[in-house]
């Protein structure tokens, strides 16, 4: 993989996880790696689950700023579980440029369950931060995201999505998700990206 030029850098890497055992507990995040260098898990909103009788949506936040970024010339991102979940897991990641390196994240919120509408937030984003949201969803969905700016979402609409989103001006920001029914599952997790200074 070839690493972005930048400073102030931080790598996000998101995992989501669909499992079901029987037991309603699924496979586990044990490490993500860039190269060898290890990633730490973001705080407070880096692991949602939900969990019910027989099956768990699980999204994971991992992070790793500039000076580890730039202890790697060139490597693979390497994700270890605790076992092989019943449905293949889904990845995605995204470096960023200009994040505050001594205090990255700022506030953040979380949701899980099924409901057809879930918003999720709002947190407050001051003028040129940025906010990211990743999900892990049973079934299609549409997102939304409230009161920004140049967003730009990747993954597979059915089972992840990891969306970013800025705004130009200092707003309460959040994450509206239309599941296609009541029955579908999700858990989401949204955090600001706080800018370098």
């Amino acid at each position: 993989m070839t690493i972005p030029a930048g400073t102030n850098r931080l790598l996000l890497v998101t995992v989501h996880i669909e499992d079901s055992d029987g037991s309603g507990n699924g496979a586990e995040v044990e490490s993500v790696r860039l190269g060898q260098r290890p990633l730490a898990r973001v705080p407070e909103v880096g692991r949602v689950v939900d969990r019910q009788s027989n099956k768990q949506n699980l999204v994971e936040l991992w992070y790793l700023n500039e000076t580890g970024i730039a202890a790697v010339e060139n490597g693979e991102i390497q994700v270890r579980l605790s076992r092989k979940p019943a449905e293949t897991p889904f990845y995605t990641h995204a470096f960023f440029s200009g994040v505050d390196q001594r205090i990255p994240f700022g506030p953040s919120a979380k949701s899980t369950g099924g409901r057809q509408r879930v918003t999720v937030g709002p947190v407050f984003a001051q003028t040129g931060a940025l906010a990211v949201a990743a999900c892990d969803l049973g079934d299609d969905v549409k997102v939304d995201v409230k009161n920004a700016s140049r967003g730009v979402t990747d993954g597979d609409s059915s089972h992840a999505i990891l969306t970013a989103f800025a705004n130009g001006a200092d707003a309460d920001l959040s994450v509206t998700l239309e599941l296609s029914s009541r029955a579908d599952r999700q858990a989401t997790s949204l955090v600001v990206l706080n800018p370098a200074r």
